[in-house]
């Protein structure tokens, strides 16, 4: 062998052995399940995928064949509905509804040398009850709601942004109206329409994130192995209210840096740091915060893992100290079963530690249909009025297209 090529290739060996390269990570420029790009991929699954569905096979490839071939989008339309109760001195029952419609159009196509694509997220929530399944536990005293989502906020358009990959799609950038927390502090499990509800498991309590914002989004990927992410955007609600507005003038501002390992059989290690201005007419204070982020997904048996710890000082996040862990796996060929429990407090309104925990069952249907029974059990000194627990039960019926 010539020496002047083994150089580079002992170079190339050291540099496999410190970002090793696995066919099973997940996706470069992945998102949250609930994202438009989650929507999406979900959708093209549930499309390529084999298995009875509502729609007939001919109606769902005629559309997405001619939409994709003549037009160059991608879309994905899910409906969801939500019955949940509680119980501790008195019991509580709400219900609600969530359609949202995710749109993605290529501008300029994957196989040229700058790809652009415009996405788009339109939803609409509706409460069917006097109060939506989001305020179901309001007055009780919780660090955080029991449910991510489904609240009253009618016709909301909370993402419209432009995306471009460069340098051979290592870098990933995207600027407009867009949830920060999309590429930011994601597990496998954190989706209130797919697996928890609560939001200690389905959103980030001991981080600020912005609900959705006006801002700008990039990550950068090393091999398949490793990938740093860093956004800025104003902040105009929190990811605890959820909230989809549009403010042009904020003064506040959101910063998040995330480092992203990948290693072995799915694993994957998020470290993050963040800081965000406070909302003066929320009356919350500047902060700060750490979040690290281990999680799981075994290609070969679809179990699911992720722990989760973090800490925040300020005002913009529901809990300063903050630590959660939760799986899922497939039984019956086709269904998911799911346990996750979590721990918290908030230094800042002499709350004492407050713990919750959430199981659910996932019975798919169909491909696109699936029908979820959930329980959570909240307990802390002062939850419920001082009560010191509060249960919740409930049914989730998804559909996608």
């Amino acid at each position: 062998m010539n020496r002047s090529h083994a150089l580079p290739r002992s170079a190339a060996s050291l540099l496999a052995l410190a970002f090793p390269i696995h066919a099973q990570d997940p996706p470069a420029h992945r998102g949250s399940l609930d994202g438009i790009a989650g929507e999406i991929s979900q959708g093209d699954a549930i499309s390529s995928s084999q298995g009875p569905r509502i729609l007939p096979d001919a109606w769902r490839n005629a559309a997405r064949h001619s939409l994709t071939e003549r037009l160059h989008l991608k879309f994905a339309l899910s409906c969801d509905a939500l019955a949940i109760g509680t119980l501790t001195n008195g019991t509580r029952s709400a219900a609600s509804s969530d359609t949202a419609l995710s749109v993605r159009w290529q501008a300029l196509p994957e196989s040229s040398r700058w790809p652009l694509a415009l996405a788009i997220r339109i939803r609409n929530r509706h409460a069917f009850t006097d109060r939506p399944p989001s305020a179901i536990a309001s007055g009780q005293n919780l660090l955080w709601r029991p449910v991510d989502g489904f609240n009253d906020n009618g016709f909301e358009i909370p993402e419209l942004f432009l995306e471009q990959h460069l340098l051979q799609k290592r870098l990933l950038i995207r600027w407009g109206q867009m949830a920060a927390d999309e590429l930011l502090d994601d597990h496998p499990l954190r989706s209130a329409k797919q697996s928890f509800l609560n939001q200690a498991f389905s959103s980030s309590p001991a981080t600020g994130f912005p609900g959705t914002g006006l801002g700008l989004a990039a990550r950068w990927l090393f091999q398949q192995s490793a990938d740093l992410t860093i956004t800025a955007s104003n902040v105009q609600s929190s990811n605890v209210s959820d909230d989809g507005r549009w403010l042009l003038r904020s003064e506040a501002l959101f910063q998040g840096l995330q480092a992203g390992w990948n290693f072995h059989h799915g694993q994957r290690l998020q470290a993050l740091a963040w800081r965000s201005d406070g909302l003066p007419g929320e009356s919350s204070a500047a902060d700060r915060g750490l979040s690290l982020t281990w999680s799981l997904t075994n290609p070969t048996s679809d179990t699911r893992w992720f722990a989760r710890a973090a800490f925040a000082e300020g005002g913009t996040a529901a809990a300063t100290h903050f630590a959660a862990l939760g799986t899922s796996f497939t039984i019956r060929s086709r269904d998911r079963l799911g346990f996750a429990i979590s721990l918290g407090r908030n230094n800042l309104s002499d709350t004492s530690w407050q713990s919750a925990a959430e199981s659910f069952y996932r019975w798919q249907l169909t491909k696109d249909v699936q029908i979820t029974a959930f329980s959570q059990l909240i307990t802390g000194h002062h939850v419920a009025r001082n009560n010191g627990w509060l249960a919740t039960a409930g049914l989730r019926l998804g559909c996608r297209f």
